[in-house]
């Protein structure tokens, strides 16, 4: 069966530049995380929970703060892809998005999306598609209003937080989070 037909989107993902999202989306910070295996976000806070071979933390999405740090516990996650929290989160179940699997969600209440595309493996491309963006917009004549966020190898998630405020790409030692939330 051809697929000649998605030649222009093809072409479109990979002549995409990196840059960074566009506004109201700011960079609260990138930190390196060696062995970084997985992450998760609470429900009701906007931290993120990063688990790794050197234990467990948490970061504050909005001021990139590091709120707790364990490293006597396994930083990867369990059977259920979850991670017992630790500090303020003690003893929550958390459920990650990394190496053992899992996933983030992927969109947004007002309509923000992340796509993460690998057209040539290992490589992975991660993009943020703005409201009333489409991936397939080159085909059907609609903006793609996209932009490539990152691109990597080491890939382990990306996505958004429940509230859909912070945005997250987990690589195998880097940990890159933008918000929407103003710092207070």
């Amino acid at each position: 069966m051809s697929r000649a037909h998605l030649d222009p989107v093809r072409k479109q993902l990979r002549d995409t530049p990196m840059t960074p999202p566009p506004a109201p989306w700011r960079l609260v910070g990138r930190f390196a995380v060696g062995g970084l295996g997985c992450v998760g976000f609470p429900r009701d806070h906007e931290w993120i929970v990063v688990g790794s071979a050197a234990g467990v933390g948490i970061f504050d999405c909005v001021s990139g703060e590091k709120i707790a740090r364990d490293d006597s516990i396994d930083g990867y996650a369990n059977e259920y892809l979850e991670i017992t929290g630790i500090g303020p989160l003690d003893r929550i179940p958390i459920l990650t998005a990394g190496v053992r699997g899992g996933g983030l969600p992927l969109f947004t209440r007002d309509g923000w999306t992340m796509e993460v595309i690998s057209l040539e493996w290992p490589e992975n491309r991660v993009f943020l598609m703005e409201p009333g963006g489409d991936l397939f917009g080159s085909l059907h004549g609609r903006p793609e209003k996209m932009h490539r966020i990152a691109t990597s190898d080491t890939l382990r998630a990306a996505g958004f937080s429940y509230s859909g405020m912070t945005c997250v790409v987990a690589e195998s030692s880097d940990l890159t989070l933008y918000s929407r939330v103003a710092r207070s």
